[in-house]
Formats: structure tokens, sequence, C-alpha cells
């Protein structure tokens, strides 16, 4: 174990920009309102509530058919629909990969950073 650059107490297993940052220091870290692993969290749960209810819109849309809709504009309205389902499994699988890295391995994004 290192000691942390910040409190200088010698149980840091974390790191950030190359320096050593025990867990306290982590979780007080800026505006984040309870550190970094909150933030993690947090981006996390909104990704899924995003992914959730791109998914339900897109199973509504696919359970509609026939829906009497023109077929090229059904057609798109299909597109547009697994389009933002899409964007929606990545932006989760994203925060997903962000929250693992930094508890496996102590990688704090660089957007959640110290300044200073």
């Amino acid at each position: 174990m290192a000691r942390c650059a910040y409190c200088k107490t010698n149980d840091s297993e974390l790191y950030e920009d190359g320096s050593p940052i025990c867990l306290k220091c982590a979780e007080l870290n800026g505006d984040h309102g309870g550190g970094i692993q909150a933030a993690l969290v947090k981006a996390l749960s909104e990704a899924t509530l995003r992914a959730d209810s791109a998914f339900k819109e897109f199973t509504a849309i696919i359970s509609d058919i026939p829906s009497g809709m023109p077929q090229s504009d059904g057609v798109q309205h299909i597109r547009n629909a697994a389009v933002r389902l899409t964007v929606a499994q990545h932006h989760q699988a994203s925060a997903h990969n962000r929250l693992n890295d930094y508890l496996s391995h102590g990688i704090v994004p660089d957007d959640l950073k110290r300044s200073g």
C-alpha cells in the first residue's frame, strides 16, 4: 500500500493522475455529492433508466404492428426507436465500464478528477 498524496495515510490502493489516493479522500472529491463512486453509481443508474425506457418504447412500437401507419413511416419509426435503444445501451455499457474500472482498478475518469 502507498501513502495517500493528500492526507498521507498508509491505506491507499487507488490512484488519481498516477498519485495514490485513499478512499476517504476519493469520496471527498469536489462537487460530486459523495465522491467519485457515488457519481459513477448515479451515472450508471441514470443510464440504466434511459436504456430501460428506450427498450420499453421499442417493444411498444414492435408490439403495435400493424399500427395502421403508412409502411414507410412505420419502418422509420422502428428505425428511430432502434437507434435510440442502441445509443442508450451504449451509454449504459460505458457507465458500467467506468464504475467497474474505478472499483476494480482504482481508475478515476478524467471528468471526475480533482482540479488543483
